[in-house]
């Protein structure tokens, strides 16, 4: 079913920054936990990674990700009704990292990662900020192609790499650099690879959660804060 306020509103900040691999989903979580583990036994942490099977519909494998934190130590993987797997994680002061971690997946696995920003406007609350970043690390280099449409102290646009065939160029232009890129483009781009981005029923399948623990000065939120 869409439902775009469920995304953009309900469970912000976890689904306002979304990363996809065009992955199998099982492969792809057992690749994160033996790296999760790696971090973890060079660090020599005193804890250990976990990882479990999650089931329900799409809902509660977010609530799976709870307590949310300042920091990055739970992670989801879900698969989908595509060839690609959802990534996410409980960071509750910018959602998931959708490109350091996302950049190094894509190239060191060589598989295609597509991330995605979309954070509405909310004059002198929030800044906007809709970023669309498709990497292709299947050659062994990454290959990136971005469009963002970001606003700090002021909107700004940017955009990198060869533009995608079906793009819709003229918006670029438009006199708004806030309507350059919006949530509605961030669906119809997605729908060219086959995800639908909306839909709170494409994100069926089995899933996992691999959980991390953080450090000492971790603040914690048991509750998704606009629920």
């Amino acid at each position: 079913m869409k439902n775009i306020d469920f995304f953009l509103n309900d469970f912000a900040p976890i689904t306002t920054s979304m990363a996809f691999f065009e992955v199998d989903a099982k492969s792809f979580s057992e690749n994160v936990f033996r790296r999760l583990r790696k971090i973890n036994d060079d660090w020599n942490f005193p804890w250990e990674v976990e990882v479990n099977r999650v089931n329900g519909d799409f809902e509660c494998k977010l609530q799976a990700l709870l307590p949310l934190s300042n920091q990055y130590n739970n992670f989801l993987i879900t698969s989908t009704k595509s060839g690609w797997v959802l990534y996410l994680s409980n960071n509750f002061i910018n959602g998931t990292d959708v490109h350091s971690q996302p950049s190094y997946f894509s190239r060191e696995w060589r598989i295609r990662n597509l991330s995605l920003v979309m954070v509405e406007d909310v004059p002198s609350k929030k800044p906007g900020s809709f970023q669309f970043v498709l990497r292709d690390g299947t050659s062994g280099s990454l290959k990136t192609r971005s469009v963002v449409a970001h606003k700090e102290s002021r909107w700004e646009f940017e955009e990198y790499g060869d533009p995608l065939p079906f793009e819709l160029l003229d918006k670029y232009k438009s006199r708004k650099i806030k309507d350059r890129l919006d949530s509605e483009m961030m669906e119809f781009y997605c729908k060219h690879f086959g995800i639908s981005l909306f839909d709170t029923d494409f994100y069926a399948g089995e899933a996992w959660l691999i959980k991390t623990y953080p450090l000492p000065q971790a603040k914690y939120m048991n509750n998704f804060p606009n629920r």
